[in-house]
């Protein structure tokens, strides 16, 4: 099969992006497929004329455009099927204010959440209770993520979400376990037990530095 293997991008998130593709094309040569790399950064003119010579397109695009529905609206543009969801369910997950009420309305649990597109007025305070998440709306990877014990704490988070030009979302902590649960069509993987190494939460550097996390199956 000949595929397109999509990457990078100019999100916070394209050296994950990279990082992981490279072995997503190691493992598909292997078995025989043809592959393109391709760094939608250098490329992104001419994604629709190269989707069309290919037979599929793999999506390892992290952050937007990627996970907004951008490149699957235009991969269908260009009649080249891919794995994942569609358009608007992409850009409906991605962000987290949009789909947290999306879960609400199914009646799946979700700590309660503040939303703030923009800085607040001067004398705005949190309606949460401390601790406090503090997220960007629509990044990931646990970029831009940390916890606030107070307000100096949630300033200085905030900041730099707004410096970046992104919205923030904010959630109470929530005491627990950390489980995460693929899913392969219609069916549930068993799920996996992430206990971090270097830190009491999963941040980017459990997630992604040797040695971060244990996860277990």
């Amino acid at each position: 099969m000949k595929i397109l293997l999509i990457a990078g991008g100019w999100s916070s998130e394209r050296e994950v992006s990279l990082t992981g593709a490279r072995g997503m094309q190691e493992a598909l040569l292997k078995r025989g497929h043809a592959v393109t790399f391709f760094d939608l950064l250098e490329n992104f003119d001419e994604l629709l004329e190269t989707a069309r010579q290919h037979d599929f397109a793999l999506i390892n695009l992290h952050g937007s455009p990627g996970e907004d529905g951008l490149v699957q609206a235009m991969l269908e543009k260009a009649d080249c099927p891919y794995q994942g969801s569609g358009p608007s369910g992409s850009f409906l997950a991605l962000n987290k204010a949009a789909a947290k009420q999306i879960f609400r309305m199914a009646g799946l649990p979700t700590a309660d959440w503040e939303f703030l597109p923009v800085r607040p007025a001067e004398g705005w305070e949190p309606r949460l209770p401390w601790p406090l998440f503090v997220k960007t709306t629509t990044g990931g990877s646990s970029l831009r993520l940390g916890r606030a014990t107070n307000r100096q704490e949630l300033d200085a988070l905030m900041d730099e979400i707004f410096a970046a030009g992104e919205g923030v979302l904010i959630e109470p902590q929530l005491p627990g376990k950390e489980i995460t649960c693929g899913i392969l069509g219609e069916e549930a993987m068993p799920p996996i037990l992430i206990k971090p190494v270097a830190g009491d939460y999963f941040d980017y550097e459990s997630k992604y530095a040797s040695g971060g996390a244990r996860e277990l199956c």
